[in-house]
């Protein structure tokens, strides 16, 4: 679930990002400063899909598994 955030995460590094990054620098903002908003933002997004990702996955493992490990029977929805 996390490999297509990351080839995404790669996308916005190349493309979005250093427009942002340029428009910093072209506003006045130091580089180093600029390169570091940027590495911030990636992460953030970036970390963000991964507790997302965590979160329902512990989520599911507590919904589908017993507390001995095998999988719940599924109770099919009746019309």
């Amino acid at each position: 679930a996390l490999v297509p955030q990351i080839e995404s995460t790669k996308a916005v590094g190349l493309v979005f990002l250093p427009g942002a990054m340029t428009g910093l620098v072209l506003a006045g903002v130091d580089a180093v400063d600029a390169v570091t908003v940027q590495l911030a933002i990636m992460y953030l997004i970036l970390g963000s899909v991964a507790t997302s990702v965590t979160v329902i996955g512990l989520g599911l493992t507590r919904r589908v598994f017993t507390s001995d490990h095998r999988l719940r029977s599924i109770e099919r929805a009746t019309h």
